[in-house]
Parts: C-alpha cells; structure tokens; sequence
C-alpha cells in the first residue's frame, strides 16, 4: 500500500462505499413522477447512511440506467453467421457486433446491458482502439 494511499485514506483498509444513483433522466428506467427530487433524495439518503455508518470513502454509481436503448439503424444481411448493427442512442451511432445470429430490422429498439469486459471503443478516425 502506498502512503499516499495512506495519507487519502488515513486507514490501512479503508471501507470504501457505494451511493447508488436512481436512473437519470432519458433512461427507460428513469422515474418521471418522482423527478430529479427524488433521484437527489435517493442519493443523500444512502450517503448520509454510509457517512453515519463510518466508512471511509464514498463512491457514486449509476447502473440504474439499464437497459440501454438503442435504436436500430442499419442491419446486417441475414446470410452472415453472426449480426452487426448500427445503432443510435440519441443522434450518437455506432457499431455493436453480436456472435450470434439475430434478425434486427431499421426502426427496431433494443434493450441492451453491455458487459464492460466485452465493449471495444475504436476512435473513427484513426481506427485506434481506445
């Protein structure tokens, strides 16, 4: 462990803790009624339970988005063995490759939860893996 670790921390283990976010607006899963009022109630209250509780450090977290939607634009030929698609979230597209076959069509929306381990971010202009 390292002493600025250390000097963060002032703990040797320190219990780290997380204050998980409620979903944001735009996602399928956001609470429109509730509002961002709700969203911000949400968060003190575990921050506040984690703080009186003594834990040393606090991290935000925000998997409540899930299932990402994205809106199907172009589609792979079915005579390939697995399917591609160009997605949007948004106006932002990009590529999502899939192993297995699947038979998506322009217009469809897909609800997705990518894996981080399997996500793959290539810069468009170079061609560079990020």
């Amino acid at each position: 462990m390292t002493d600025k670790f250390k000097r963060v921390f002032g703990a040797k283990k320190p219990v780290i803790g997380m204050v998980h976010l409620g979903a944001l607006p735009g996602a399928p899963l956001y609470d429109a009624e509730g509002g961002l009022n709700t969203l911000v109630d949400g968060a003190r209250k575990d921050l506040d339970a984690l703080q009186k509780a003594g834990f040393d450090a606090v991290m935000f977290g925000n998997e409540n988005d899930r299932p990402y939607e994205f809106n199907v634009d172009i589609a792979s030929p079915r005579r390939w063995p697995s399917s591609s698609a160009v997605l949007k979230h948004g106006d932002k597209p990009f590529v999502a490759l899939f192993r297995e076959r699947h038979d998506f069509k322009p217009g469809d929306t897909l609800n997705l939860k990518p894996r981080a381990d399997q996500v793959h971010l290539i810069d468009p202009e170079s061609g560079i893996r990020l």
